[in-house]
């Protein structure tokens, strides 16, 4: 009998660890997930930041169709790209911005500027010493650039340009401004001219 109700006990502590870990593995599922999404949330915070900085705009409300808004009145979205390898057997890195026509494509701007972060392996756009690369899209560049599900949409581009074949990537890299010349573009009172 002493063993019997020793195994009992056991099973009974067993099982309440069991229900205990799983309340633990539950709480950092969604520590995760809370931590996952503020630093995709900062990620597009830090974009919007260094452009509001360069173009002395004004910072929209958070439920505008926008991020900013210029001095010449025009507004403007930003979206910011880390860089990845989108298939881990690939030695190809690039950047992808989503949602650039916000859920449900419900963006209104007249401007989209893509901030990248820096590929340091191609020497072909260090001439400057920024960390990022920037791509100024009219809202007609956006709607001929997008790629994948028309929801939202996405902009895709691999960093090194030298390899870029497809029609939209060739074109964006045509879109690539300086920090100095998107400095000006964005400071200008007048309406922004495409270049």
């Amino acid at each position: 009998m002493g063993k019997n109700t020793d195994n009992c006990k056991s099973c009974a502590r067993k099982k309440k660890k069991i229900i205990e870990l799983k309340s633990l593995n539950t709480e950092l599922e969604n520590k995760i997930n809370e931590l996952t999404n503020t630093s995709k949330l900062l990620v597009g915070i830090r974009g919007e930041d260094l452009i509001l900085r360069l173009s002395k705009g004004t910072k929209s409300n958070i439920q505008e169709t926008f991020d900013i808004t210029l001095q010449n009145g025009d507004k403007l979205e930003v979206k910011y790209a880390r860089i990845h390898i989108p298939v881990k057997t690939s030695t190809t890195k690039r950047w992808s911005w989503m949602r650039v026509l916000g859920s449900g494509n419900k963006k209104d701007y007249k401007w989209l500027v893509l901030v990248a972060e820096k590929d340091n392996k191609y020497q072909s756009y260090n001439e400057d010493n920024s960390n990022f690369l920037f791509f100024l899209l009219s809202r007609k560049d956006v709607e001929e650039l997008l790629t994948g599900p028309k929801h939202g949409g996405q902009i895709l581009l691999s960093t090194n340009p030298k390899t870029t074949r497809s029609p939209k990537a060739k074109k964006l890299w045509t879109l690539r401004k300086t920090p100095q010349q998107i400095k000006k573009l964005l400071r200008s009172t007048r309406t922004i001219a495409k270049s």
